[in-house]
């Protein structure tokens, strides 16, 4: 390692970009830096990226171009709080912002599209009332009320529309309500009558990836999954509620990106123990190409994907654990080229993919980078979030950092992330924290038996859901952990859901099996604040002021029971959401982390 951590975090980056349905030479990207993640406009023929002086939050479905890649929607929040309304920015005329729902009360958005031929606009709102599926105007002045086509209390996400925009699909729950094993319903734009509904026998689900690309042609790209982990991909036509499987998998997940602008192939994620690589299928005959394309990772839920360009290429979003988002444009016979970022090649050795046994026999899959030399060091086990996510050999800066620092680092895929099957992800439904602190023990014992690190020596981390997996793992496995590094932690599930929007109770009910008025015990057991007397080990946490997933308030109470008994932590407040923003923040905050650690393991 060169040393050089602090300048991976300042130099500017893209983290995700987004390609217009039809106008594919041109799209949206978000540029992080070092004081916020903004949305820019790109042109992938002369390379253009060009900053909208717009905040956006980092995810994917929380900004997106329009059809012709003259505007963009996105959601503008209070301060980090995920609650607000879709504003629409013109490309070409940054200062022309416009609310497009300016009579609505403030929402959370769990989905959003836009028809090819540009003229419909499709929101999954979500308030205290329930999730709404609504329809509005794309171009014109904003102003006309939308028009509601559903409600409903159960979860729903990820609204498309189809080219012509006559009708509008929705992943619903209403048939299995506390699940997050989804439906595919279609509506008509223009009535809310049900045209179709797509409903895998159980426990199986299905989620709409995106409508042909051709007008008239109401026909969605599907993704299955099924018992027995088997994950598919399928086309669904809900007018005459027919479907053509494609291909299915019972090894490895497939996960359906896009629909080629020529309506001849789809494009296809392939994930094998956290290992990815895209394949091109064709819809006539079902064969299957995989793209010559640089190792590491192509998508990550909610974050990052790949898409179809123009002239029948492939534009892949790459990462590998020591290199930033590329753009990589690829096109048959296996030729490919950067249109975007570096050179999609790594300066340095990236992450080792490493998998262990858990306590029950379960192979737990990782990604470990470290030192030069034999070892042992002092090591981070890192809890990523959701918890329904994976690290993939993606970009880490913080790794580069530990590493920098002398310390291995390993991020776990624990118990209930995605990738590894249906089975593997709901196992901690209604036992929450018990698997994934199981997978974390293996994790510090394979270190110790691998002679990677020593008792006494590691340490752990993690942010969002992993936060919680951090204190939850300090109170219940005092004697394995040296120190503990949260970054907007959850300490308890009960008042954090008391003080949550809908959207992130029904996630808490989903996990629990229901609300803390009928699994109130449960809550409580699983809540690190219950155990807050057992801690040992030092903690710094970092929470946002304004953050509605992981409210303040439950923070506080967990702070206030630390400092009753004199033990020793530190709490940083920033001002904001979910999540730094600025790369600044995370540089601030990594940096007191490194100085915090060394101290607690005496390097």
């Amino acid at each position: 390692m060169t040393g050089d951590w602090r300048q991976a975090f300042l130099e500017p980056r893209l983290r995700w970009v987004q390609v217009a349905k039809t106008t594919r030479s041109r799209g949206l990207a978000a540029l992080q830096n070092e004081h916020r993640l903004e949305l820019a406009a790109c042109d992938f023929t002369t390379g253009d990226v060009r900053r909208l002086g717009v905040a956006t939050d980092g995810f994917i479905d929380s900004a997106w171009v329009a059809a012709d890649a003259t505007s963009a929607f996105f959601l503008a929040d209070q301060a980090g709080n995920e609650l607000g309304h879709v504003h629409r920015v013109m490309l070409d005329d940054v200062g022309a912002i416009e609310d497009m729902t300016p009579g609505l009360p403030d929402y959370a958005l769990r989905g959003a599209d836009v028809s090819a031929d540009g003229a419909t606009l499709v929101l999954d709102l979500v308030t205290d009332e329930g999730y709404n599926l609504v329809c509005l105007p794309a171009r014109g002045a904003p102003g006309a009320s939308p028009r509601h086509l559903v409600r409903t209390a159960h979860e729903a996400w990820n609204c498309r529309v189809s080219a012509d925009g006559t009708v509008a699909t929705l992943d619903t729950t209403d048939h299995a309500p506390g699940t997050r094993r989804f439906a595919v319903t279609a509506y008509d734009t223009a009535t809310g009558a049900v045209v179709g509904r797509l409903m895998l026998p159980s426990p199986g689900a299905a989620t709409a990836v995106c409508f042909s690309p051709d007008r008239g042609d109401q026909r969605v790209l599907v993704a299955s999954q099924r018992a027995g982990d088997r994950s598919g991909v399928l086309v669904w036509d809900p007018v005459s509620d027919t479907t053509v499987e494609l291909l299915e998998e019972s090894v490895a997940t497939v996960v359906p990106l896009d629909w080629s602008p020529d309506g001849r192939h789809a494009l296809v994620c392939v994930e094998l123990l956290a290992a990815q690589w895209l394949e091109r299928v064709d819809l006539r005959t079902g064969r299957r190409e995989r793209l010559d394309l640089p190792a590491g990772s192509f998508r990550a839920p909610y974050l990052r994907t790949s898409q179809f360009g123009t002239g029948g290429a492939v534009l892949a979003s790459h990462e590998h654990a020591m290199s930033p988002l590329t753009l990589i444009a690829w096109q048959a016979p296996s030729r490919h080229r950067v249109l975007l970022g570096g050179d999609g090649s790594p300066d340095r050795a990236g992450f080792e993919h490493v998998v262990f046994p858990s306590s029950d026999g379960t192979q737990i899959q990782g990604w470990l980078a470290r030192p030069p030399g034999t070892g042992p060091f002092p090591a981070v086990v890192h809890c990523h979030g959701g918890p329904h996510l994976a690290v993939a050999d993606e970009f880490t800066p913080a790794a580069r950092a530990w590493v920098d620092h002398g310390f291995a680092y390993l991020a776990v895929n624990y118990r209930g992330s995605s990738g590894r099957g249906r089975a593997f992800e709901e196992q901690i439904h209604g036992d929450i924290g018990h698997w994934e602190l199981e997978d974390l023990a293996a994790a510090h014992r394979w270190l110790v038996d691998e002679g990677i690190s020593t008792k006494g020596q590691i340490l752990i981390n993690g942010e969002s859901y992993g936060g919680f997996l951090v204190l939850y793992a300090l109170g219940r496995q005092p004697e394995l952990w040296a120190a503990g590094i949260g970054e907007v932690v959850l300490a308890d599930w009960e008042l954090t859901h008391h003080s949550s929007p809908l959207a992130m109770r029904r996630l808490d009910e989903m996990l629990f099996g229901g609300p803390p008025e009928t699994h109130g015990d449960l809550y409580r057991e699983r809540s690190p604040l219950t155990y807050v007397d057992d801690v040992r080990a030092p903690i710094l946490l970092w929470q946002g002021s304004n953050d509605t997933r992981t409210p303040p308030g439950q923070v506080v109470a967990y702070a206030e029971r630390l400092a009753a008994r004199n033990h020793p932590y530190e709490l940083h407040w920033f001002d904001g959401g979910h999540g730094f923003g600025g790369e600044g923040g995370h540089l601030a905050h990594l940096g007191r982390a490194i100085a915090f650690a060394r101290a607690a393991v005496g390097a």
